[in-house]
């Protein structure tokens, strides 16, 4: 059985369509109260947990600084821990924020072992999640990046760069990187990164679309990355 945190959220619906999960919702298991998360854990004896939930408004983490550190860094670390306690595999997803973002253009895109840079909050916390991951003995890390369907702002930023995609294109990738995992078949890593041809934001609103408005940058008051595009498995 596999326990799925965040399965009510943006990407946790798209994965139970595609398999059986056990996915408590936060007013059952809020991540952030460890005697909570163990209770539930110990009760349903998962053999794999997939730990998505996360905070991930980029902007406003930079003033609920706090809360983000909460659910993404000592959530991750409640997870791992109760991951531990049963002796189950402990699935992390990740972003590929973690990287600053300033690759060469034209690359080949980052690579699993190249060394991570966040330059914001919510990339940095995320970061912190993927350190108390590796903590636990049997784990893996999924970095990907996935948008909401269709486009949800009337802007999109055109000097960004991504192998992310919409989350109904991403699910199916990492359901069948978990299935990887599960059946034992060879992976690139412990660290996974996952998505599609390299392009920018922009271009990946107006596919589905056409009318959003063009922004750069420096029309946002967050610091964002220019390109984080991946090197990435096709599972």
């Amino acid at each position: 059985m596999i326990l799925l945190t965040g399965g009510h959220g943006l990407l946790g619906p798209e994965l139970r369509k595609l398999r059986d999960y056990f996915a408590p919702e936060e007013h059952e298991m809020d991540i952030t109260d460890l005697p909570k998360v163990m209770e539930v854990v110990k009760a349903s004896k998962p053999d794999v947990i997939f730990h998505a939930a996360a905070y991930t408004n980029v902007a406003a983490a930079e003033d609920n600084w706090k809360r983000c550190y909460e659910v993404n860094a000592l959530g991750a670390r409640n997870m791992v821990e109760a991951a531990s306690e049963c002796g189950a595999i402990f699935i992390y997803m990740s972003t590929d924020y973690v990287f600053d973002g300033d690759q060469e253009p034209g690359g080949t895109g980052y690579k699993p072992d190249d060394l991570p840079h966040p330059i914001n909050w919510y990339s940095t916390t995320k970061l912190i999640g993927e350190v108390y991951t590796q903590g636990h003995p049997d784990h893996y890390i999924i970095r990907t990046s996935f948008k909401k369907s269709p486009w949800e702002h009337p802007k999109a930023v055109a000097d960004m760069w991504t192998t992310g995609d919409y989350v109904d294109v991403v699910a199916p990738l990492i359901e069948r990187a978990i299935g990887r995992i599960i059946d034992g078949l060879p992976l690139p890593g412990r660290i996974i990164h996952l998505g599609t041809p390299r392009k920018s934001i922009l271009e990946l609103a107006r596919r589905r679309s056409p009318d959003i408005e063009a922004i750069t940058r420096a029309d946002v008051s967050v610091r964002l990355p220019v390109d984080t595009s991946l090197d990435f498995f096709t599972p």
